[in-house]
């Protein structure tokens, strides 16, 4: 899979953010940017219905990242995050998406991959393994939602900030799919251009055309048949003067009989 940013071609290469966090599939084309790991196309579309203060998606294939998102994604990683739980065991197919990425334990990572994002020290402490999957108290809104950090700026209607997801993939999708097109138009152009050279019609026609020439000329050095050519030719043109002659006679003849003196002259004649 191609990448366009240099970033994702080099996170790519190692082989836990190959396979989303969350099923294990072999196909990450998202990324959970304030929980810094990567996605497969299913699991990112749980996500957006978790709420961005959860987990705030984007496209490693089609949005654009700023240099700020880019380093949540440096810094965290989805090998990061697996090894951060290991102290923190919990069977993942007893708990759901919405109450991990709901639980104190993430909610404290989120706030300590932002602070090195940041590079600022974190004076939290982590909860403990007994309430590390508790649901955190919620906290308020407003402040939650300032994604200066992940790129947006101020507060951000929920509802708008999907729109704006789902709008940018699908605006995109038609771009890659006109450059595809222009692409192939381009290359099936070229690719007939090129067959035509490669065939050479009118070099060919040419060559058939002189070929014919010089056969002609070849037929006439040979004696016997320019002999009969020139037999033919003057045997054709005596022909053309006979009937050419017989048509004269027979217009002569046909002037006389029409004559009125002569008429009279057959009459007396008579």
């Amino acid at each position: 899979m191609h990448f366009s940013n240099e970033t994702f071609t080099e996170l790519m290469k190692i082989k836990e953010n190959r396979r989303c966090f969350d099923c294990n599939v072999k196909s990450c084309q998202w990324a959970s940017i304030n929980n810094g790991i990567f996605l497969c196309t299913n699991c990112s579309g749980i996500h957006r219905g978790l709420g961005v203060d959860k987990s705030y998606i984007r496209s490693i294939l089609w949005d654009n990242w700023t240099k700020n998102q880019l380093e949540f994604m440096k810094q965290g990683g989805n090998k990061k995050l697996k090894e951060f739980l290991i102290d923190y065991p919990y069977d993942s197919k007893q708990i759901t998406p919405d109450k991990f990425y709901n639980s104190k334990i993430v909610l404290y990572y989120r706030k300590l991959l932002k602070s090195k994002v940041n590079k600022i020290k974190l004076d939290l402490i982590p909860p403990s393994k007994e309430e590390a999957f508790d649901a955190y108290e919620n906290i308020n809104i407003n402040k939650e939602n300032n994604f200066s950090a992940y790129g947006s700026i101020g507060q951000v209607n929920i509802e708008e900030e999907k729109n704006e997801q789902n709008d940018n993939g699908y605006n995109k999708t038609i771009q890659e799919g006109i450059n595809t097109v222009k692409d192939f138009v381009g290359k099936a152009y070229e690719g007939t251009k090129n067959a035509f050279v490669k065939l050479d019609l009118n070099n060919k026609l040419n060559n058939a055309k002189n070929a014919l020439y010089d056969a002609g000329n070849k037929m006439m050095e040979n004696k016997q048949i320019s002999s009969f050519i020139n037999f033919f030719w003057k045997r054709n043109k005596e022909n053309e003067n006979e009937n050419n002659e017989r048509n004269n006679n027979d217009i002569n003849l046909n002037k006389e009989n029409n004559n009125p003196d002569n008429s009279k002259n057959n009459k007396n004649n008579s």
